[in-house]
């Protein structure tokens, strides 16, 4: 229709029934069929394009209910009573922006703020608190969480704190990976975990030289030499940020909280100061 809510297309038959239908303010507009059945269109009301088409029924099974359904930069975002999922079509499969994985975390709050004045993943996430206090339950959370023992609500806190900052890089919310980044180094300096140290460090850092490869990450899996891969260029940026200052700034500051880590912080500290601003 259009803005005076003239008909500009005949009936359009997606689903047998609609679960959500949202619009935004790019001319675009979000259907999720109650089959789980996900469409996006853009060029409304005249020049009408599927822009996406992809199915929900990975993460809307049985029992689970649909809070909520929105378009963040285009892509489908669904609140439901499980999570917080966003569609990522470079992937195509749904990230998961936020469940009951991490309720023993420190910094999961019940507190609720105004929309308006919280960043994006924020905002997502306590939509999807609500919808999870909606679906009931929060008693038996509360007593499960009150009798968590203390080295597992740390680990819960560390990974926790590794989730938002991969979310709020999936979503390009900088402010918020900045905030959370710092508050993983926190967590790494607390319980000493030296090899996520240095990996997260030597990340940020960078070659010394750019024109050389940063070094395989131990986390993936090498290549064989039959196969071999076109080496990966070392960013010095991400999400807009400098990383060397994002080390400077907030890592290297929060490890050395913890003095049995203070020759490393030295060692990275010295190095940064021979190195150009990147």
């Amino acid at each position: 229709f259009s803005a005076s809510g003239r008909r500009a297309l005949p009936a359009v038959h997606v689903s047998k029934a609609g679960a959500a239908l949202q619009a935004d303010r790019h001319e675009s507009l979000l259907h999720v069929g109650a089959d789980g059945e996900v469409r996006v269109w853009v060029g409304m009301p005249n020049r009408v394009t599927c822009r996406l088409a992809c199915s929900a029924r990975a993460i809307a099974h049985d029992g689970v209910a649909l809070h909520h359904a929105d378009l963040l930069d285009g892509a489908p975002l669904l609140i439901l009573s499980s999570g917080a999922f966003l569609y990522r079509e470079s992937v195509q499969a749904w990230v998961n922006l936020g469940n009951d994985s991490y309720l023993g975390s420190s910094y999961v709050s019940s507190l609720s703020e105004p929309l308006h004045v919280l960043d994006k993943l924020s905002a997502i996430q306590q939509q999807r608190e609500a919808a999870r206090l909606d679906a009931g339950g929060s008693a038996a959370h509360a007593i499960r969480l009150a009798a968590l023992p203390s080295d597992e609500q740390r680990l819960i806190t560390l990974c926790h704190t590794e989730h938002q900052m991969a979310s709020a890089f999936c979503i390009g919310s900088a402010a918020e990976y900045r905030r959370w980044l710092r508050l993983y180094a926190l967590n790494l300096a607390q319980q000493q975990a030296v090899r996520k140290i240095h990996e997260l460090c030597d990340e940020l850092i960078g070659p010394i030289d750019q024109s050389q490869p940063p070094p395989p990450s131990p986390l993936l899996p090498q290549s064989a030499p039959s196969q071999p891969v076109q080496a990966q260029v070392w960013q010095p940026h991400i999400l807009g940020l400098c990383k060397r200052q994002l080390l400077r700034e907030l890592v290297l500051p929060a490890l050395s909280t913890n003095r049995a880590l203070q020759r490393l912080t030295l060692e990275y500290t010295e190095t940064l100061e021979c190195m150009p601003q990147a």
